[in-house]
């Protein structure tokens, strides 16, 4: 059975819930429990959930640099190339650039920071 899906049993009745991010991740954990003996009725509340676009993962982030009152959002660069994000540019401090790392990390689909981005003295 695909990863994030769960099956509960209550009464003879299956119920698989959920989420996957293709279609035949779906099928198939419906395929590995629908021959199941004294398993009378099936639901299955497996949700597809999408994954984000590179474009969006740069989209949000670029957004959340401009909403914070912490950054200076123009000098930095945000390039998005599968779950890795890669920053650059110049910042006044230290905290100014926790700030852009940290967003960069919540966006969602982020698997890796590259933090290139300059404190100036």
């Amino acid at each position: 059975m695909p990863m994030g899906v769960v099956a509960s049993v209550s009464d003879g009745w299956l119920t698989l819930s959920g989420q996957v991010e293709w279609q035949y991740q779906r099928n198939a954990a419906y395929n590995s429990v629908r021959f199941l003996s004294g398993a009378k009725n099936f639901t299955n509340l497996i949700t597809l959930v999408s994954k984000p676009t590179s474009d969006d993962v740069q989209g949000r982030i670029q957004s959340a640099l401009v909403r914070s009152a912490y950054v200076d959002a123009s000098n930095i660069t945000v390039n998005v190339k599968g779950d890795t994000v890669t920053l650059t540019g110049n910042v006044r401090s230290y905290m100014e650039r926790d700030v852009i790392e940290n967003a960069a990390w919540a966006a969602p689909g982020v698997l890796n920071v590259n933090d290139n981005v300059t404190v100036l003295d």
